[in-house]
């Protein structure tokens, strides 16, 4: 894999994220998000979502695994990515969410709609009654 195809930094607290893309054979863009995204710096996160759904791809991957931090408008745009994959016939999946990641899909009961079944959230919301096995 190359280097960043997107970077950005909000230029005030210093969080920077990383956009690295790459194309597999089954039809699906890999798309792996790295650092922290919020607000300040999402912009570059929401052109790469949207350039890959209208780019006719069947499937966009959205692999949070090295995210460490994300808010509501972050949040947001992952749900417009989804709503637009679904007029366009495009699947899209949020892939690997972990920590706070977790937590923040969690907290706003989108975890559910936004992460694929083999990567499920892993953090409960606490409101929930607790798993029974």
């Amino acid at each position: 894999m190359e280097g960043p195809d997107q970077m950005s930094s909000d230029g005030q607290s210093g969080a920077w994220f990383a956009v690295l893309s790459t194309e597999r054979r089954d039809g699906t863009l890999y798309v792996i998000a790295v650092g922290e995204i919020d607000t300040g710096n999402q912009r570059p996160l929401e052109d790469a979502l949207y350039a890959a759904v209208i780019g006719g791809h069947d499937r966009v991957d959205l692999d949070v695994g090295l995210v460490t931090f994300i808010d509501a408008a972050v949040v947001a745009t992952l749900v417009r990515t989804r709503e637009l994959a679904v007029e366009r016939g495009c699947v899209f999946r949020v892939l690997r969410p972990t920590g706070l990641v977790a937590r923040v899909l969690s907290l706003t009961s989108t975890g559910y709609l936004l992460c694929a079944a083999e990567y499920p959230v892993t953090v409960r919301h606490p409101c929930l009654p607790p798993a029974t096995t």
